[in-house]
């Protein structure tokens, strides 16, 4: 009798990324690198008009959570999202290792992920908190 080979289980690598509160213009940016050595970081993708460096000190870093809202929008650390006609801010949970909404005891976000919809972030719209 002839064995089959064992299956092969592929797993996909969770994207991390991140974004950034640049606290000195007040504006969200992209983030294209990040030098933990020298405490740098590359605010914006490639050499875009508004990209530079700038110092990991000045820029409040958020990371990407892997999910995405109904309306297929990332959602990252810091975002504000409306669910239930309510709005809860995104945030990493260190007891559960988790990403939560709302807080400390807040809601789990990975599985309400597809009827959330973002809709400001923490530092852009305080007042949406």
């Amino acid at each position: 009798m002839k064995k089959s080979p064992p299956s092969e289980k592929t797993w996909e690598m969770r994207e991390i990324k991140f974004r950034a509160w640049d606290t000195i213009g007040k504006e969200m940016k992209e983030v294209g690198s990040i030098n933990f050595d020298n405490g740098s970081i590359w605010l914006g993708y490639g050499i875009n008009e508004g990209s530079r460096w700038g110092n990991i000190q000045t820029a409040i870093l958020m990371q990407f959570t892997g999910l995405r809202d109904k309306n297929g929008k990332e959602i990252y650390e810091g975002d504000i999202v409306k669910w239930n006609k309510k709005n809860w801010p995104i945030f990493w949970n260190d007891r559960l290792g988790q990403w939560m909404m709302g807080t400390e005891e807040g809601e789990y976000i990975w599985k309400r992920s597809k009827y959330l919809e973002i809709v400001g972030n923490i530092y852009k719209n305080p007042e949406l908190n």
